[in-house]
């Protein structure tokens, strides 16, 4: 899925992080939306990519210790990955749900699915949770 912005074919790609945090430069061979080729795609398409990569590339994302869960391609060059932060989240909690302070969790923000620690809580003031 294309998120933002538009690739066109030919253009530089940045595939990663890879697991020590750099990206590997490439370029759109091909793209395909709907199982057509087109010469570009842009936010909202489901498009697919077939990127330029020399033989030692390859070999490289063969390998497990190089490739991970949430690898991406950008269009423009990437900043560092965080691997940390802190945000304001809303919980949604059911009838068997148990929350408490320092409480592990799965938080799914786009295509990442990782897991996370709630540290501190507070309750929403008229809707009757704890």
């Amino acid at each position: 899925l294309v998120n933002a912005g538009r690739i066109e074919k030919g253009g530089t790609m940045y595939l990663g992080p890879l697991k020590n945090g750099t990206y590997i430069k490439t370029m759109a061979k091909s793209i395909h939306v709907a199982q057509t080729s087109v010469d570009q795609a842009w936010a909202g398409h489901s498009a697919c990519f077939a990127v330029n990569l020399t033989k030692a590339q390859r070999k490289m994302l063969t390998h497990h210790q190089t490739k991970k869960k949430g690898m991406v391609l950008l269009g423009q060059e990437p900043t560092a990955p965080v691997y940390g932060f802190t945000a304001e989240i809303c919980l949604s909690k059911g009838d068997s749900t148990f929350i408490k302070g320092q409480t592990n969790s799965t938080i799914h923000i786009l295509h990442v699915k990782t897991a996370c620690r709630l540290v501190d809580f507070d309750t929403m003031a008229g809707n009757g949770t704890t």
